[in-house]
């Protein structure tokens, strides 16, 4: 259902339930702008709160909350219901900002370069000539994941702006790559920790882990817990990377067949009844060498949630696409 809120004064975050769904800025009848969110509550709190208020998001949205005079949300179930109504919603109306504002414009690419300095970086469009992974919508999360696996395995963290080597040589926390040092295992260790699984360091994690615990030494454990949480989250990141792109797969559900190419909802069956949607997205995507674990920034949302609807319907297909690419 529809909810239409005509703005008169200061909006009441609490009006907005806390559940998935979608968010669009009118002036009149006039569509402005739309956010697809997996919590209203949280999203009117960053917008409209006293105290919760997202300064990057409203400096995004600055030209659309100048001149919005109504506020529409639908709420559903799931994220996936959530991209459903989006997809309908684009297909019928066109936002006057569609486009202009782009609030993923702050994700990060995380660029590997197995020859040149700086060997590991993050950039923010994959044209380079890097080897790409993301994006990433939390560069803290992307810093400390860097800096995880450089206290455990001395790989390279290399600072913008720094003539090398830097701190890290120093600190006998890289062997200095940048210097000709052990270049020749560099990109063996930045594929094993980086590229094609984590999954060695966070076992060798576990087994200090473990033995810490069995030892009775649990805040020495403790210190282990957290990397053990980054670490496992970027290789579920690493296998979301990875089969993404190659999602191809359809499914009912509450009387609709939903279809999936590549990665995106492409088409949903109402009966007899055929509603293309690709057509409101990004078109194919081609991509190069250096992008096998790259997506588009204005894709990433969408893929994000077709891979976890697929990976909860049918976990095998994103396995058996998983297992071909190791």
């Amino acid at each position: 259902m529809i909810n239409d809120i005509v703005v008169k004064q200061r909006i009441n975050p609490d009006l907005f339930p806390a559940e998935c769904g979608l968010l669009i800025f009118r002036q009149g009848e006039s569509p402005l702008f739309h956010i697809r969110t997996n919590n209203l509550a949280k999203l009117s709190s960053y917008l409209f709160g006293v105290s919760d208020r997202e300064q990057s998001l409203i400096h995004k949205l600055e030209p659309v909350l100048k001149i919005f005079d109504r506020i529409e949300y639908t709420a559903v179930k799931e994220p996936f219901d959530a991209l459903y109504q989006e997809k309908i919603f684009l297909n019928k109306e066109k936002p006057l900002f569609l486009g202009r504002i782009r609030t993923y414009d702050d994700y990060t690419y995380l660029a590997i370069d197995y020859k040149n300095y700086p060997f590991v970086s993050m950039v923010d469009t994959t044209h380079e000539d890097k080897f790409c992974l993301g994006p990433f919508s939390d560069r803290f999360f992307l810093l400390e994941l860097l800096d995880i696996v450089n206290q455990y395995e001395h790989t390279p963290v290399c600072q913008d702006n720094t003539e090398p080597p830097c701190n890290l040589y120093g600190e006998k926390l890289c062997p200095g790559y940048c210097l000709g040092n052990n270049i020749e295992h560099l990109a063996e260790k930045l594929n094993r920790n980086f590229v094609l699984s984590n999954h060695d360091l966070i076992l060798d994690i576990e087994q200090k882990f473990e033995k810490l615990q069995e030892d009775l030494l649990f805040i020495r454990a403790d210190s282990f817990s957290g990397d053990l949480k980054i670490l496992r989250k970027y290789a579920e990141y690493l296998k979301f990377l990875a089969t993404c792109k190659q999602l191809n797969y359809s499914f009912e559900q509450g009387g609709v067949v939903f279809t999936i190419q590549d990665g995106l909802l492409d088409r949903v069956r109402r009966g007899n009844v055929l509603e293309v949607l690709r057509n409101v997205t990004t078109p194919f995507q081609d991509y190069s060498s250096n992008e096998l674990l790259a997506i588009p920034k204005d894709q990433f949302a969408e893929m994000r949630t077709v891979y976890q609807k697929v990976s909860e319907l049918a976990p095998e297909i994103i396995d058996q696409i998983a297992s071909k690419g190791n």
